[in-house]
């Protein structure tokens, strides 16, 4: 019993004083330093391989997409004697009306590809059920009768479709945050918690551009402003800048809130912005007719189609001008920078954007595939190159003759 009576007592301060030395131990300031610099060192390398490796899962996820689009406006046309998607006639597109209006050539080839039941004349609406219809129409000023409408719930479930979208590359751009531009007449930008009709986006969530080649209005190129203009209103062209006018005037593009207004200029690079090269700030700082048909001819000419003699007989960076486009449907994402081919990209770092004489002055021009601005021919080990501008950017493009 007496041996009893001491046991607990020792025991318990042998537990107590083990308790004691166990948390008397601290870190110093030395190693919580080391810690801190070691957890910095592990982010620092771990974030940049999870950024690269989600870009490029949504790139190889967004050129699928491209393709996917591209092979349904290939069937279509097989059906359709050569026609190219799009409900609504380019010319009508391109025109400033339309400019106001908003409506894209991507939803105008929805129209065709994507929306079979989804699409209808207000006649044909079930009654009591037009609050689910969006209206659609190039003209402000359409009436009822006239505009077409749309039910974004049921784009895609027709079997009989060219494409049925997935839903997550479905989100409607609204005029209210600046997403896409309107006038707000109609629902192609409606406000925000009205029915619209919806928009394709990449995996990055930013709207797909299609640049649609007008073969009926303009079938042979031969002066350069029969390439692409910025309106239909001024005359014909295989190229309408206008038909992508609601994306490309947005003050807050997709989901990544892209300035397509911000113009390229130094006070823009200096805030640390990225502004478009073909945005509407690229237009207002070309500010003529023959710089905007130059700026598009740069993006959208195919370069392996210069008009003969404009590389060996003037100056190869000014007077070249292509006879074909890079395909006659052109389908373009804005990449994992989120801005359709942005001022700050590699393209513009190696090959520049047309500073014409040190002039300073936004002039970017198809002969950029061949020429430096000041007009010297591209050459390596003595022989004359070509380069494909365009390709030099982080965007991804698909384009079909």
């Amino acid at each position: 019993m007496p041996s009893d009576h001491f046991s607990l007592p020792y025991c318990s301060s042998i537990r107590s004083r083990g308790r004691s030395r166990g948390f008397s131990r601290a870190f110093s300031l030395t190693e919580l330093l080391v810690v801190v610099f070691i957890i910095a060192v592990i982010i620092a390398l771990v974030v940049p391989a999870l950024t690269g490796a989600r870009n490029a899962a949504n790139r190889l996820a967004t050129t699928n997409l491209l393709n996917q689009i591209n092979t349904a406006a290939q069937a279509f046309r097989g059906d359709h004697q050569g026609q190219i998607p799009g409900y609504f006639p380019l010319r009508d597109l391109g025109s400033d009306l339309n400019a106001d209006a908003g409506l894209t050539a991507m939803e105008n080839m929805m129209l065709d590809l994507s929306c079979g039941s989804a699409l209808r004349g207000l006649n044909d609406i079930p009654s009591g059920d037009q609050a689910s219809w969006a209206k659609v129409h190039w003209d402000p000023g359409a009436s009822d009768e006239e505009a077409i409408y749309v039910n974004p719930s049921l784009i895609g479930s027709d079997q009989k479709e060219y494409f049925a979208p997935p839903t997550e590359v479905l989100q409607a751009q609204f005029q209210s945050d600046g997403r896409q531009y309107s006038d707000g007449a109609l629902e192609n930008t409606a406000a925000e918690g009205r029915v619209q009709m919806p928009d394709l986006v990449d995996r990055w969530g930013q709207p797909l551009l299609a640049w649609v080649a007008d073969t009926v209005s303009a079938p042979v190129i031969s002066d350069p402003s029969l390439f692409a203009r910025e309106s239909s209103d001024d005359g014909p062209a295989r190229y309408y800048w206008n038909t992508n006018a609601g994306y490309l005037r947005a003050e807050s593009y997709g989901e990544l809130g892209a300035g397509m207004t911000l113009e390229p200029d130094s006070s823009a690079y200096s805030s640390g912005l990225s502004p478009s090269l073909i945005g509407e700030g690229a237009l207002n700082a070309l500010g003529t007719d023959e710089g905007v048909s130059a700026m598009m001819a740069a993006f959208l000419g195919g370069p392996a189609y210069p008009a003969d003699g404009t590389l060996t007989d003037g100056n190869p960076y000014l007077d070249p001008y292509p006879t074909q486009g890079r395909g006659e449907i052109i389908i373009q994402s804005a990449g994992p920078d989120g801005v359709p081919f942005s001022g700050r990209d590699r393209a513009v770092r190696v090959f520049g954007t047309g500073d014409i004489n040190g002039s300073n002055a936004f002039d970017l021009r198809y002969g950029i595939n061949f020429a430096t601005p000041d007009g010297v021919r591209r050459a390596e080990d003595g022989r004359n190159v070509v380069i494909d501008f365009a390709s030099e950017f982080d965007d991804l493009i698909v384009a079909t003759e």
